[in-house]
């Protein structure tokens, strides 16, 4: 029986330690093949959306050993190498403008030495990212991954520095943007798209597809890819709860499913939250997702500004 590990994001790791991993590889080649391609899509947050990001980058390293046996292996995809270059704006905490672009300078900097290129401290973030991209292109062009996006705007949304943050993504995307000719693919993630601040306004090639039939199962687990993947630790949870199999999914279905990210759709189970409940024997049907996802630190400062008390509220 394969090993469960909840939260970890890398889909290297989970693969060479032999965990469990749902192949969701059929919607990856599926945006892959289209040459070019700029992409976003939204989802909650610890909803498997850094997981799909580390896949990409898997597979346009060209690392086809990793994929031996998963849906895209019986494709005819090349898994040609490219140069690819992995933003996580979550990483770290910024609150200010400032911040923001030293840490992406740092980022770009840290990739133009891979590519011998020296970039100027001086310079702007702009610029050396414009440089990064040309260089990188000699080798092949290039593959841009931005996971979580949003979170310098949500962390910082009534900070009066949000406004200099929110140019300073505006510009990095604007490189993005400029810069076409060289893109093999570029895919962002998100929990939202802000519609009124103008991040992506230079994007008019930018396919949002959070909603998207095609993909609404794209993160999450549907009903058959759970009975099929966790198969043996849901018999071994049953055997260690008072319920009968059937009342047993019919909890674990009402605790975790139900997620639907377009109309019509299969409804889908938030990952972590089944990754936890059988990490932890698989018979304690607790609140895993709003434990460790769910606090967002957005929804708190809302309801401070609007005066709803949350404590009072989740009491009830």
């Amino acid at each position: 029986m394969k090993t469960i590990n909840p939260t970890n994001s890398s889909f290297e790791i989970l693969i060479n330690g032999g965990h469990v991993y749902v192949d969701k590889t059929k919607y990856l080649y599926d945006l892959i093949r289209i040459d070019g391609l700029y992409c976003f899509c939204s989802r909650p947050r610890r909803f498997g959306k850094s997981l799909a990001v580390s896949t990409f980058k898997a597979i346009f390293e060209g690392r086809k050993e990793l994929f031996e046996g998963l849906r895209i292996s019986q494709t005819n995809y090349d898994w040609k190498v490219y140069p690819v270059f992995h933003f996580d704006f979550s990483a770290g905490e910024v609150s200010s403008a400032k911040e923001f672009s030293n840490w992406l300078n740092g980022k770009i900097s840290d990739y133009a030495k891979q590519f011998g290129l020296r970039l100027s401290t001086r310079a702007g973030v702009k610029t050396n990212f414009e440089r990064l991209i040309r260089k990188a292109s000699e080798k092949g062009r290039c593959v841009i991954l931005v996971d979580e996006y949003d979170k310098p705007l949500s962390d910082n949304v009534f900070s009066d520095e949000v406004e200099g943050i929110r140019n300073a993504i505006r510009g990095f995307f604007e490189v993005v943007k400029a810069m076409a000719e060289f893109m093999r693919f570029v895919f962002i993630t998100g929990v939202t798209r802000y519609a009124k601040v103008s991040i992506f306004s230079s994007m008019n090639n930018l396919v949002d597809i959070s909603s998207d039939e095609s993909y609404s199962s794209m993160f999450g687990y549907t009903q058959e890819e759970l009975e099929k993947n966790f198969a043996d630790m849901i018999e071994e949870g049953v055997s260690k709860s008072a319920l009968g199999k059937g009342d047993y999914m019919a909890k674990l279905k009402d605790k975790y499913d139900g997620y639907c990210f377009s109309p019509g759709c299969d409804t889908v189970y938030n990952p972590v939250s089944i990754g936890l409940f059988f990490f932890k024997g698989g018979k304690r049907f607790e609140n895993f997702w709003y434990d460790i996802g769910g606090r967002s630190k957005l929804v708190i400062e809302v309801a401070k500004k609007v005066g709803f008390d949350i404590s009072r509220e989740m009491s009830k």
